[in-house]
């Protein structure tokens, strides 16, 4: 008796949760034959106020990738990414908490800082002279200190991706300076 009074109200329990991610989607599509009040819509949209756009990200936007000046050359930061052993294939949070404290570091840095480059990174870092911004770190359980290269780019497009080792996209570099109070 306990198992099946279990089973419906986790039957339950899901039904409304898919009414909701339901209801919310509906109110985030512009185009729909289902029309709902605006005090309906502005009620769900302030229990979800990510609505639909948490699920889904744009897989054209740039990227930002932390690199650091080591052996004469630009060596990727290690951590960055999530779906990695290393990272417990996305549990292990640290890489998460890393780019939101790179977030954090750049709120208050100006877009002119950040130098357009049309080649290879690492030879327009040697042939240039790049300005280093120097930001403080107030977070609490820092994990970044010292001199970062941050360079933001554009995705190989898919019918690229085999030749993603020998295509170079346009990208911008910024110089960081990340110094530790704690």
């Amino acid at each position: 008796m306990a198992m099946k009074a279990t089973r419906i109200t986790f039957v339950g329990i899901s039904l409304v949760w898919a009414g909701l991610a339901f209801f919310s989607l509906l109110t985030y599509v512009k185009d729909n034959p289902i029309r709902f009040s605006y005090e309906f819509q502005h009620n769900l949209r302030t229990l979800f106020p990510q609505g639909w756009a948490f699920f889904t990200k744009s897989p054209r936007d740039e990227t930002i990738q932390l690199y650091r000046w080591e052996n004469n050359q630009l060596t990727l930061v290690d951590g960055q990414r999530q779906a990695t052993f290393a990272n417990l294939m996305g549990f292990r949070r640290a890489s998460r908490a890393m780019s939101v404290e790179y977030a954090y570091l750049l709120y208050n840095v100006a877009a002119d800082n950040w130098a357009r480059c049309e080649n290879d990174p690492e030879s327009f870092i040697r042939t240039h002279k790049l300005t280093n911004v120097r930001v403080e770190n107030n977070t609490p359980r820092p994990f970044l200190a010292g001199t970062y290269y941050l360079i933001q780019k554009g995705i190989v497009p898919w019918a690229w991706a085999s030749q993603a080792d020998h295509i170079t996209l346009p990208c911008s570099i910024l110089k960081l300076t990340v110094v530790c109070k704690r």
